[in-house]
């Protein structure tokens, strides 16, 4: 921003000529009296007021980003919503559970198969160490199949047996593109249809298994603060 240079005009100054005179005398020598002053005595100056000092508020300390095995993705990092990541994903150990839903309820069924085994987890004394995936299998216009999975530890014995249908298993592997969706999960086809226009962009030929990972778990499906990324692997 270029700058403003401003002349300020000088001011004359004025000398204020004080002309003492010497004082009258009046006859026989005797000087007069000296003339009484009935004027009232200047008002004193009273001090301006002190401020009372602010006390400075305390800087607010910044929460710190959630970190451990549980809050692990399947790639390293995550996606911004508007874009799109070329990731490789390893293997991890997974507890699953298989089941179907009709588009309208989706989220409500994945939310509660995943509650089932975190259930089963914690009857079995199995830590969680990722965040909780689902992948879709198959579908049609009214409804899905999926397999609803939560990473576990490493050290998990795979051959431990767990009810209500819940295995021991892995989750998937290999190449995939990673999007990020923010915002309601009732919004979710916007972001499969940018999805579907990069894939055209690129001519990349995907699976039909595509994977959902929950970076919120719980959250109703109008809420805003919904985020998870999906994959995407070419074949």
């Amino acid at each position: 921003m270029p700058g403003f240079r401003i002349q300020l005009p000088l001011a004359g100054l004025c000398a204020l000529l004080l002309t003492a005179q010497a004082p009258v005398q009046a006859p026989g020598g005797v000087a007069p009296p000296a003339p009484v002053d009935s004027r009232p005595p200047p008002a004193q100056a009273q001090p301006p007021a002190t401020a009372a000092p602010q006390q400075a508020q305390p800087t607010p300390t910044p929460q710190a980003a959630p970190s451990g095995p549980e809050t692990a993705t399947l790639a390293p990092g995550f996606t911004d919503p508007t874009g799109a990541d070329e990731v490789m994903l390893a293997p991890k150990p997974a507890a699953s559970l298989r089941g179907q839903a009709k588009w309208d309820d989706s989220i409500v069924k994945i939310q509660a198969a995943l509650a089932t085994i975190r259930s089963e987890l914690a009857k079995a004394g199995i830590k969680a160490a990722g965040r909780p995936l689902t992948v879709f299998l198959s579908s049609d216009d009214e409804k899905f199949s999926y397999e609803a999975m939560v990473p576990v530890d490493p050290s998990t014995d795979m051959s431990k047996q767990l009810g209500s249908d819940v295995k021991l298993t892995q989750t998937p592997a290999g190449k995939a593109v990673r999007f990020g969706h923010k915002g309601p999960y009732d919004n979710i086809d916007e972001t499969y249809e940018v999805l579907t226009a990069y894939l055209d962009a690129k001519g990349i030929e995907a699976k039909d298994a595509f994977i959902e990972e929950y970076l919120t778990e719980t959250l109703p499906p109008a809420d805003a603060n919904t985020e998870l990324h999906i994959y995407v692997q070419p074949k």
